[in-house]
């Protein structure tokens, strides 16, 4: 029953925060009495825990008057019921819970609070009926998304992945979308799940609804879910993962969309297997994939491109903290809590937990090692053995192996400083597919300060607005890959600039300058 858990919600850059699952329209809530109460999940796992069943079903019931939850307390009074021997009730608790977006068959058949309930007549009809229930709430998710998010979207649906896309975005930055999300996967399946969406459980996963909303969508959503700190700072949000809603937004097209789609098919392979991974793993793992070099398929046939994950800005943080002995141990990294990871320093244990698993994919271990992990995690569940294990290093050993391949690591550009390559222009993040130009070249003399409107390049121009997308073909989607992609650069060079004018795609050849 703790499988299912209240922050199932992985955020970019930022600290979790627990998403309401979406509810269909028809769902009518009971008047809201009880006030809401962070705590009172705490409290209602001490109760089960102890088996205090009527302590338990008197804070599940406060909690669904007080709207905390979703679909989760309403599921665990179903366990309560069926463990206290109330079949009918179970089943009617269930039933709700799947009316307000609980749809993981694996938990479902797994849950041994569940096991006086599996011979009633209802229970074995809702389980024949789960296929027609996964279409009823993917259809029912993509309404609600459309209604939410507003503008016209292009609506693409992968049966092979089980996923909806519901894009704001033309055909050519849908098509890049749909790039990185198979290069994830295929680098997913490759490295960390093998054979994964091939099993036959896969056809009872879960569809889920990937939104690449507009930037005025994206706003509404990220205040509305996490508060206006989350636009800008520290701790602002690039996008999330709510497995609850079984929803993915991203705000931008590459790092961001890649992180959280690999949150998708991580969460899918932990729920088959009944572990939660602590929040180091989770977030660890789907850094991996922000930051990579793209390699042509080694065989030359013609297949899927392989990416190596690659240092970033992230592993800037790193180096600086083993430099001043604030980096964490691999067992402190491991063992510590979901809430501290989230609240205290959280760049910076992103970054610790990216680099450590940086450093096993670098041995070529990353794939043994989850293999392990997965394998013997009853006994293990914060992994540190697995790393002995397929790393032939006592644990004592272990962090000084790290430290030292961190200090031999190279400091990533993360701004254009002055003599790199540049643009000559002022960019900042546009609305999700690359740069927004807002200034062109120095102040033009004798005309009070103002700058030139346009810049003409060795063919066509660049105007203040446009968005560059690629650089090359390289996608320059937000600051960071502009800054990596212009690094392999030098003043001097030609590159071709695809830019986003208006709803027109422009290609500009450009002239590289040294930034002043």
């Amino acid at each position: 029953m703790r499988s299912i858990g209240l922050l199932a919600a992985s955020v970019w850059l930022a600290a979790a925060a627990a998403i309401t699952p979406a509810q269909p329209d028809d769902t009518k809530e009971p008047p809201r009495r009880a006030a809401k109460d962070p705590a009172r999940a705490d409290r209602v796992y001490a109760a089960i825990d102890r088996k205090d069943w009527p302590q338990a079903e008197r804070l599940l019931l406060e909690q669904i008057d007080a709207g905390e939850g979703g679909f989760v307390p309403y599921y665990n009074l179903a366990c309560v019921s069926a463990v206290t021997g109330r079949g009918d009730e179970a089943l009617e608790w269930l039933v709700k819970s799947v009316e307000r977006g609980f749809s993981d068959l694996h938990t479902l058949r797994r849950d041994t609070y569940l096991n006086r309930l599996r011979d009633h007549p209802g229970y074995r009809a809702l389980i024949d009926a789960w296929p027609e229930i996964l279409a009823r709430r993917i259809d029912t998710d993509v309404r609600l998304a459309r209604e939410f998010f507003g503008g016209p979207m292009h609506e693409e649906r992968d049966e092979g992945l089980r996923i909806v896309v519901l894009s704001s975005f033309d055909e050519k930055a849908r098509a890049q979308a749909r790039r990185e999300i198979a290069l994830v996967d295929h680098w997913a399946r490759r490295t960390l799940f093998p054979g994964m969406m091939e099993a036959p459980e896969s056809k009872d996963d879960p569809w889920v609804t990937v939104v690449l909303p507009r930037r005025e969508g994206f706003v509404k959503w990220s205040v509305l879910t996490y508060g206006p700190a989350s636009l800008t700072g520290a701790g602002a949000v690039g996008g999330a993962y709510s497995h609850d809603e079984k929803r993915l937004v991203s705000q931008d097209l590459g790092a961001t969309l890649r992180h959280e789609f690999l949150h998708v098919l991580h969460w899918r392979h932990t729920t088959r297997l009944g572990q939660r991974h602590p929040i180091y793993i989770q977030e660890g793992l789907c850094s991996l994939v922000e930051d990579f070099d793209v390699i042509p398929d080694p065989a030359g046939a013609g297949g899927p491109d392989l990416i190596v994950p690659v240092s970033s800005w992230r592993t800037n943080i790193v180096k600086r903290r083993e430099r001043f002995g604030s980096l964490p141990t691999i067992a402190a990294l491991a063992s510590m809590p979901h809430e501290r990871f989230v609240a205290s320093s959280p760049l910076a244990n992103y970054a610790a937990a990216r680099t450590l698993f940086q450093w096993l994919d670098a041995q070529g271990k990353l794939g043994a090692w989850y293999a392990h992990y997965t394998a013997n995690f009853d006994a293990d569940p914060t992994g540190v053995r697995s790393f002995e294990h397929v790393l032939g290093v006592p644990a004592k050993d272990l962090d000084k192996a790290w430290r030292a391949w961190i200090r031999a690591l190279p400091e990533v550009p993360e701004e254009i400083t002055r003599g790199m390559a540049s643009l000559g222009l002022e960019v900042e993040a546009g609305d999700g597919d690359g740069c927004r130009v807002t200034a062109i070249g120095p102040p033009e003399p004798g005309r009070l300060g103002r700058r030139p409107s346009s810049a003409r390049g060795v063919e066509g121009e660049v105007r203040l607005g446009d968005v560059i997308r690629t650089i090359d073909g390289k996608p320059v989607r937000e600051m960071a890959e502009m800054v990596r992609v212009l690094s392999g650069y030098r003043p001097g060079d030609t590159v071709r600039l695809e830019i986003r004018r208006g709803r027109s795609i422009e290609d500009v050849a450009f002239k590289l300058i040294a930034k002043p």
